[in-house]
Formats: C-alpha cells, sequence, structure tokens
C-alpha cells in the first residue's frame, strides 16, 4: 500500500511540474507575440503622426456650412411631401394601397388621357377595366356601380366630361384610356351601350 501511495505522489509531482513548464513556456511564447504587435502598432501610429495632412484629413466644417446644407436638405424634403401630399397618407387608408408615386416630371396628381396603346405600358402601375353605360352609370369589372367619391377618386369629373364630349363627337367611340398617377393605375374606360 505504501508503493501505491509513493507512486501517486510522485505522478502528482510530475503532472504539476509538468503543467507549470507548460504554463511558463506558453506565457512567454504569447508575451513574445504581445510584444511585437504592440511594436508593430506603435511604428504605424508614429508613422500616421508624422505624415503631412492631406486637405481632406484637415478640413473642419463650419456650423454655417452645416446649417446651410441642412436647411436645403429640410426644403427638398418638404417639397417632396407638399408635392405627393404625403402628410394626408394616415387619413386614408385606401388610398396608401397603391400611393407611391414616380419621381419624374411626367407625374400628374389628376387622372389625365392616355392613348391605348400606352396602357399597361407601364408595369409599375396595375391596370383596371370600368364599363360606362349611356346612362352614365360607371360600374366595375364585377359590374358593380361606383359611388361618387371612387368616380372622382380612380376617373375625376373633367376626364367624364371630355368622354361624354367625345362621345357627341364620335358616337363609335368605344373605350377611353385614362392614367392615374397618384394610384399608380391605368385604367380602361369600356363603353357599352345600353341594350
Amino acid at each position: 500500500m505504501k508503493s501505491k501511495i509513493k507512486h501517486l505522489i510522485i505522478f502528482l509531482a510530475g503532472a504539476v511540474t509538468g503543467a507549470g513548464g507548460m504554463f511558463a513556456f506558453i506565457k512567454a511564447k504569447w508575451q513574445k507575440d504581445f510584444d511585437a504587435k504592440r511594436e508593430e502598432m506603435i511604428g504605424y501610429y508614429e508613422n500616421k503622426k508624422s505624415e503631412p495632412k492631406t486637405k481632406e484629413t484637415d478640413k473642419t466644417v463650419t456650423k454655417e456650412e452645416t446649417e446651410k446644407v441642412n436647411s436645403e436638405d429640410v426644403k427638398k424634403a418638404n417639397d417632396i411631401i407638399k408635392r405627393f401630399d404625403y402628410s394626408k397618407i394616415s387619413e386614408s387608408p385606401e388610398r396608401t394601397k397603391n400611393l407611391s408615386p414616380a419621381l419624374n416630371d411626367d407625374y400628374r396628381e389628376d387622372p389625365y388621357e392616355i392613348d391605348g396603346r400606352e396602357y399597361g405600358s407601364n408595369e409599375m402601375y396595375e391596370m383596371l377595366t370600368f364599363y360606362l353605360h349611356d346612362d352614365g352609370d360607371i360600374v366595375n369589372d364585377k359590374y358593380e356601380p361606383l359611388d361618387e367619391d371612387s368616380v372622382e377618386n380612380y376617373i375625376g369629373t373633367d376626364i367624364l366630361k371630355r368622354i361624354a364630349n367625345k362621345r357627341d363627337e364620335n358616337p363609335e367611340l368605344d373605350s377611353y384610356y385614362i392614367r392615374n398617377d397618384r394610384l399608380k393605375l391605368d385604367i380602361e374606360i369600356l363603353i357599352e351601350p345600353e341594350g
């Protein structure tokens, strides 16, 4: 039994000595690597300090310049908000469904007539078909009548007057095409005689 204890004590002493030696070796290696990296970084930043400053890094922006840039950006943002009436978006959830007008010079607030060849040419615009009866009623593709607010929102009363005038000039007129940039819609109005 004494020999087993003796062997255990020798084993533990060897393990502790080996672990201590390994710890000292690893610590020395890591300390050497750390010192080399530290000296490299010190050299890098000393070189940076001694380099002459370029105009870009040396330039400071004055408070007036910052305010000028900010005020120009605010003016542009306010113009966009007014132009596209974003301030009222939350008032009408139905209107926000298709609202995201194109930011270009062709944008028009009110619906306008387009050529039949242009109908559906803009991939960003949804296409709708309405039917206009001789009695003036307008129905959707499910033949459900549109109320006055919907007619005004989608088509506009001015367009309806133009259609009536064109039909007086040309009784054979059977279709009319409208673009509504505000709602991103191309609208086809098919004229159906009562019968």
